[in-house]
C-alpha cells in the first residue's frame, strides 16, 4: 500500500499538534507559591497564583507589606522574563485605579514591569496580573520604591518544554519536505 506525500504531510501535522496537546503544560493546573521580598524598601509577602484555562496561563501576584520602612510608597513592580516570552492582558489593582501603568509586551525587555509615580497601598495590598501561553518556573521579582528595592523569587514565564518544540519541529519539517517534493520537477 502506498501513501501519498499529501497524506504523509497531514499525518505529520496531526502528530505535531497531538504532541503539543499532550505536553505536560496542557493539564488544568492551579499552583500557589508564597515568598518573601526583602531589601532596603522593607519586607513584603508575595503570593503568586498560576492557573490555566484553554491553553492560556493566568499569573496573579498579591504583594502585601508586613514591614515597610518609613511607609515608603511603591514606584514599580517587576517580574523577570529573561527569555522575553510574550504576554498580554497585564493589569493591576491598587487603591488609585490607573496609578500603575500596565506593561505591554516588548520583545526587547527582559522583565514585565509595572511603573507608577508613587502608590501607598491601601490595607498594604497591591495586585498585579497578566496572561501568557507559556508555562511557569521560578524567576526574580523586585518591588521598587524610588531608589529602594525589595527582591526575591516568584512564579513567572518559562521557556517552552523541549518535547513540545521538537514535536512542532518534526511537523514543520514534514510540511517543508512535502512542499519541496511538490515544487521540484520529477526526473523521469
Amino acid at each position: 500500500m502506498s501513501i501519498s506525500m499529501g497524506t504523509t504531510v497531514k499525518m505529520l501535522i496531526i502528530l505535531a499538534l497531538l504532541g503539543c496537546a499532550l505536553a505536560p503544560a496542557s493539564a488544568e493546573v492551579l499552583l500557589q507559591h508564597e515568598s518573601n521580598l526583602t531589601g532596603s524598601l522593607g519586607s513584603f509577602n508575595l503570593v503568586s497564583v498560576v492557573s490555566q484555562s484553554g491553553g492560556i496561563f493566568h499569573y496573579e501576584y498579591t504583594l502585601s507589606y508586613y514591614d515597610a520602612y518609613l511607609n515608603r510608597p511603591l514606584t514599580g513592580f517587576s517580574v523577570g522574563n529573561m527569555s522575553r516570552l510574550e504576554y498580554q492582558n497585564a493589569g493591576n489593582l491598587t487603591p488609585a485605579p490607573g496609578a500603575f501603568a500596565d506593561p505591554v509586551y516588548n520583545s526587547l525587555q527582559d522583565s514585565i514591569q509595572w511603573n507608577a509615580t508613587a502608590v501607598m497601598p491601601e490595607d498594604n495590598i497591591v495586585k498585579f496580573w497578566y496572561d501568557s501561553p507559556h508555562g511557569y518556573t521560578l524567576v526574580d521579582v523586585t518591588s521598587y520604591g524610588g531608589a529602594y528595592i525589595a527582591s526575591g523569587k516568584t512564579l513567572g514565564l518559562a521557556v517552552p518544554e523541549p518535547g513540545v518544540l521538537s514535536m512542532f519541529g518534526v511537523g514543520i519539517a514534514g510540511v517543508g519536505m512535502g512542499l519541496m517534493r511538490k515544487i521540484r520537477p520529477r526526473k523521469r
